[in-house]
């Protein structure tokens, strides 16, 4: 079940978060091996980071207090978000330069800056939703009188596909943002609707249909091709399996948290836990060890690690961290 506890983490989040890392961990030394057209690679990619970006969602729903009326304060908000992820999104960048990418550090900043993939997109992206959603967020708590958790959902619908006009492109993450703000968003409501969640993720009947729909929908996300709907059907089709292959992932990932939590010994479940705490570290850390062997196991448990380490040294642990 997901709940909250009175200690300062939340175990099913950090459950959760570990498994999440584990899969993109997994799914960096597949394309890393195998390339990009293998089916575990294509059923992984469908959706860890969509549901990284819920999780994440999850996570800053938790500073919200008698949502949806109260709302934080933006500037605050912001510049806290801007050290715990721009901070280490311009550090870890700035090491990337620095290893792979010495003889042309300039033009590397630059195509960083035009498509932020080629470096750690997801810090980015993810400042850019919390910054989003607290503002309209606030907005929204000034302007209505009786503030309910629809009318915010309708007013930040209509916010997004605004800002999907205003911002074309993919300059400094934008159409990353506008391919991941929903499920951040997603991740909010969940969480302050959870014992609703729970019990979805408790009726088997949904559980069977999710696994159902997976199986049917992930199958056909391709990272660089055309999916098979797209060249069957048009583009309507390609968005429809791009943005909705997720979901089913998303929740069969709470699905096996929640089993996790029943079923696994306290020794697995404390290591999931534990990863789930360095999710920033390993996702930054990883791409560097790819090829050791074991395969996933070695990069995995250095970028461990190496997180502990730059963990234990303060300035280290602000600049690459964000803590």
């Amino acid at each position: 079940m997901l709940t909250a506890h009175s200690s300062p983490r939340i175990v099913s989040l950090d459950t959760a978060k570990g498994i999440a890392i584990i899969l993109v961990v997994i799914g960096h030394e597949l394309q890393h091996r195998y390339g990009t057209d293998g089916l575990p690679f294509r059923l992984i990619y469908s959706f860890h980071m969509p549901l990284f970006m819920f999780l994440s969602g999850m996570v800053f729903s938790l500073k919200l207090r008698n949502f949806p009326s109260q709302s934080l304060k933006p500037s605050r908000e912001i510049l806290k978000s801007a050290r715990g992820l721009l901070i280490p999104f311009v550090c870890w960048t700035l090491v990337a330069a620095l290893i792979r990418h010495r003889d042309n550090m300039a033009g590397y900043f630059l195509r960083v800056a035009e498509s932020p993939d080629r470096s750690l997109w997801f810090l980015l992206v993810l400042f850019w939703c919390r910054a989003f959603f607290v503002l309209v967020h606030r907005v929204c708590a000034r302007a209505f009188r009786n503030l309910t958790a629809m009318k915010l959902a309708a007013v930040m619908a209509v916010m997004f596909v605004l800002m999907r006009l205003l911002a074309p492109g993919n300059f400094m993450g934008a159409g990353l943002f506008r391919a991941h703000f929903p499920y951040f968003a997603l991740g909010v409501f969940a969480w302050q609707y959870r014992v609703r969640l729970s019990g979805f993720l408790a009726d088997l009947p949904a559980v069977l249909a999710m696994i159902a729909l997976f199986a049917v929908i992930a199958p056909c996300w391709h990272l660089t091709e055309p999916n098979p709907f797209s060249l069957a059907h048009g583009r309507v089709l390609f968005l429809i399996v791009r943005r909705l292959s997720p979901i089913p992932g998303i929740f069969l990932t709470l699905s096996l948290t929640r089993f996790l939590a029943r079923c696994a010994t306290h020794a697995a479940v404390n290591a999931l836990c534990m990863t789930g705490t360095m999710t920033l570290g390993i996702y930054a850390l990883h791409p560097y060890f790819l090829g050791m062997f074991p395969p996933v196991i070695a990069p995995l448990c250095v970028s461990v690690l190496l997180t502990v380490v730059i963990g234990r040294i303060p300035v280290m642990r602000v600049l690459l961290l964000g803590k």
